[in-house]
Formats: C-alpha cells, sequence, structure tokens
C-alpha cells in the first residue's frame, strides 16, 4: 500500500524535510520507521541490448534486441539498503536506459540522487534512467515524530563478458608429454595424472590441478599396465593389465591386484561407482572389490574400445539422474541410457539406444582417442579426426540418442596430436591433455565461472 500527501508538491516536501531535519525526534535506528518508508517490489521492464550477428556472406553485424527485465528479478536487502538483480543482465545490455514497470514502496515520496548535482530528484518509473552505475533511491515518509527516510543502493548488473565464450589461456607445452603416445587423464583428488607411453614404458606425469601445474614423471612399477584404462575412484587408481586383470594403485605408481569376477575389458568410473564390461555383460562395483551384474534391457553391443559414462540431472524428475555409457564396439556405435533413482525406490534397467539409419545424427564413429564429459547439461565427446586434429565436441542434449557437432568450444591454436585425453575438474575447468604436442589445455566458458549472488528480501523490521 503507498501513502501519498498528494497536496504537497515536490518542491514543498523537500522543503517541509529539510525543515524537520533539524527537530526530528526520530532514531537513526531503522528498527523504529522502517515499516514507515521502505521498498516493497521491484520489477523491471523492456529493455535494449546491442547484439552480434553474422550474416551469409560472413560479414559481422550489430543490432538491438529487446530484453525482458521481468526474467531478471530485482531483490531487496531490506538491512543492507540494496536492491540488485542476482542474474546478471546479458553482455550488451544498455544499463544507460533502464526503465522499470513496477518500483513499489509504503512512504510518501520517492526520489533518485542525481549523478551530476548529487541532490535528489523526482524518479520517473517510466523514464530511461541512467543506471550504468550504482544509484541511490531514498523513500520519504513522515510520523507524528517527523520525517522519515529510507535509502537504498539500486544495482543493476550486466555480465561484461559473453557467458558463452571459452578463455583459453596459452597452453603449457609439456615436454615430457609430447613424448607419450595413448595418453589417458585421470584426476584423484586435487591430483592430476597423466598417463601414457613412452615407446614400449608406461610412464605416469602427475601435477596439481592448478592454473601452473608443475608435472613429474615417474616410470610405473608394473610394466604391463594397459594406460589408456586407468581410472580414478575416490583416493584409489584403478586400470587393467595386458590380459584384463583389475589393478589399483594409490600413488600412480605402484600397482597391485584386485579383486574382480572375471577378467575385464574396459572399465569407466561416474561418481562412486565404478562399471566394467566382460563378455556382453556390465558389472558395477562401489568399492573395486564387490562386484554386481547390471541388468540390460535387451541382448546389444556393450562399448569396451572404448568405455566412457556420465551422470546429468534428469529433467522429469528432481530424485533421478541419467547415466550415459558410450563407445565403440567392434567399430560400432554402443550407447546405452539408465535412469537412478536417488531415493532407492525404482530400479531401472540399462536402455540400449540404436546409433542406426533411424537416428538423423549418430554417435560418430570416425573419431578416435574420445573422452566423454558431461557439462553444463548436456554429454560432450571430444576425440581427435584422421589427421590428429581436435574436433569441435559433439553434444547430446537427449542423453545420448542424438548428437550434434558444436562449435567455439575448442582453443584455435590447438596443434594436431597422437592421442588425446579430456576432464573436468571440480571448479568446472576442461582441462585437454595431448600426446604428441604435449599441449595441456585449461579453459571453461566464463558463466561456469560467475559467482551467484545470494537473492534475498527481507521485510522491514516492526
Amino acid at each position: 500500500m503507498k501513502q501519498h500527501y498528494s497536496g504537497l508538491s515536490w518542491l514543498a516536501l523537500l522543503l517541509l524535510v529539510a525543515g524537520l531535519a533539524s527537530c526530528s525526534t526520530s532514531s537513526s535506528d531503522d528498527s523504529e520507521y522502517t515499516q514507515a518508508a521502505y521498498v516493497s517490489n521491484v520489477t523491471l521492464g523492456s529493455l535494449r541490448c546491442l547484439r552480434h550477428a553474422t550474416t551469409d556472406s560472413g560479414a559481422d553485424s550489430l543490432y538491438y534486441a529487446s530484453i525482458v527485465g521481468s526474467l531478471y528479478p530485482m531483490h531487496i536487502d531490506q538491512t543492507a539498503g540494496r536492491i540488485y538483480n542476482a542474474d546478471s543482465l546479458p553482455v550488451g545490455t544498455d544499463a544507460q536506459k533502464v526503465v522499470f514497470t513496477d518500483f513499489s514502496y509504503v512512504g510518501a515520496i520517492m526520489a533518485i540522487k542525481s549523478l551530476t548535482t548529487g541532490n535528489d530528484t523526482t524518479f520517473v518509473l517510466t523514464d530511461s534512467t541512467d543506471f550504468s552505475a550504482p544509484r541511490t533511491v531514498t523513500v520519504y515518509a513522515f510520523t507524528e515524530e517527523g520525517y522519515v527516510e529510507r535509502p537504498y543502493k539500486v544495482e543493476i548488473n550486466v555480465h561484461q563478458q559473453n557467458g558463452e565464450e571459452y578463455a583459453w589461456p596459452v597452453a603449457a607445452t609439456v615436454p615430457e608429454l609430447a613424448a607419450l603416445s595413448n595418453v589417458k587423464a585421470a584426476l584423484c583428488g586435487s591430483t592430476l595424472a597423466i598417463f601414457g607411453m613412452e615407446g614400449a614404458v608406461p610412464v605416469v606425469l602427475t601435477a596439481q590441478a592448478t592454473s601452473s601445474p608443475e608435472w613429474m614423471r615417474t616410470p610405473l612399477g608394473a610394466t604391463d599396465i594397459n594406460v589408456e584404462s586407468v581410472v580414478a575412484m575416490g583416493t584409489q587408481y584403478y586400470a587393467l593389465s595386458s590380459s584384463g586383470n583389475l589393478q589399483t594403485s594409490t600413488d600412480a605408481v605402484n600397482w597391485t591386484a584386485a579383486t574382480a569376477p572375471v577378467p575385464f575389458e574396459a572399465l569407466a568410473v561416474v561418481g562412486n561407482q565404478m562399471l566394467a564390461v566382460s563378455e556382453g555383460k556390465l558389472y558395477a562395483s562401489s568399492d573395486g572389490s564387490t562386484w554386481e551384474e547390471q541388468p540390460l534391457d535387451e541382448d546389444a553391443p556393450l562399448p569396451n574400445s572404448p568405455l566412457a559414462v556420465v551422470s546429468l540431472p534428469s529433467r522429469t524428475n528432481s530424485n533421478y539422474t541419467c547415466l550415459v555409457l558410450a563407445g565403440l564396439s567392434g567399430g560400432e556405435a554402443a550407447v546405452w541410457k539408465r535412469d537412478v533413482d536417488q531415493k532407492g525406490i525404482n530400479i531401472f534397467d540399462w536402455n540400449y539406444l540404436p546409433q542406426n539409419s533411424d537416428v538423423a545424427k549418430p554417435y560418430p564413429v570416425s573419431l578416435a582417442h574420445t573422452s566423454l564429459i558431461a557439462y553444463d547439461g548436456e554429454v560432450r565427446l571430444y576425440g581427435l579426426n584422421a589427421e590428429g586434429g581436435l574436433e569441435q565436441p559433439y553434444a547430446s542434449n537427449d542423453y545420448g540418442r542424438q548428437w550434434t557437432q558444436a562449435s567455439n568450444m575448442l582453443p584455435v591454436q590447438a596443434d594436431a596430436a597422437n592421442s588425446l585425453s579430456v576432464l573436468v575438474d571440480g571448479e568446472n575447468y576442461i582441462w585437454i591433455c595431448c600426446g604428441g604436442s604435449g599441449q595441456v589445455w585449461r579453459g571453461r566458458p566464463y558463466k561456469m565461472g560467475w559467482d551467484n549472488m545470494p537473492a534475498v528480501y527481507k521485510k522491514p523490521r516492526k
């Protein structure tokens, strides 16, 4: 509910405010007056946003698009006296011409401090107002004891970067990695380990997963480890020997035999679960020693060259996650999907997803040295082409049914490689490790590094 003194002009009100300032008995403690003067709701109106486009001829062009301001809620922190949008407006939004569809307040009148004079001026919601810098908006009200005022710092946050663009700092070239082939990267805690073959010798490069890793090269204690099979779960590494026997290690160098029901063909890890394939059967273990055969909905090929699995939130049930298992079997695509009930009420089979001529955009079988990651709500497949070049990743937004090649997701300076391994760390950085070229790239789209501001609304105190 708004309270207005319609009989007072703006100038008269300001004079009255000034006159009362010296004799007001109101306390500086806002607990006594915030119920008399406060902002109750703010909604942005339609805003202009400068966009970039490319014409059919390849020329660059600029145009203005309309942004629906109400999609970016304004939050009111009554205690701190702040009004702001936690979800920043898109890059290019014109913050110098902001309009509001609602700026409700309780009090007599509302004013905004001038950017030029520093004095209060009339705040007209329908006029475009410059919020390229924070502005002070004040609500004035009158009580029997005198006048009260409630100032707010109003911030219209606009992204300064295109969230979809990737930041790829110049790659570190690691000579020891340039000497490796058949590389496979694994993240165990904060340690990034890159396994590979240096001629006939299996070695591992280890470093902390930071922006400036310092690499240490160590030959493996076991010479028959299949370096491309290495995975990490918990605080341990797991791998297969040349004969398919399961091995484990705590330091990535020294390996001992682990318990497995049969020799395995391939390993993959998702979260706290390890999967393994053997003779058309899929096994799972949460501790690396106790294994259970997994239910399959039909007799169809399982991937084993390579085997990869990722987890994504379900779009149909907040209590479910969705696992996607993908790779090749005999040179043909093999993709499976499974829903997982996090409450454990329902148990589902793995469902086979055929990648045949009926699928418009099937799994790309031509890629070599592939890596599968879950990123930004989709499944992504990275790999090398026949010339050793890094292909733009293929993305699946439907849990492995269709695969569409993306664009502008790789560093343009990436050199050709003889092998490739890609993973994601806990800070959403994508690590691209290239055998042969020795390049290690670490990057992410800008939006994956943005901080989330708190979204609050605090009612005025009585």
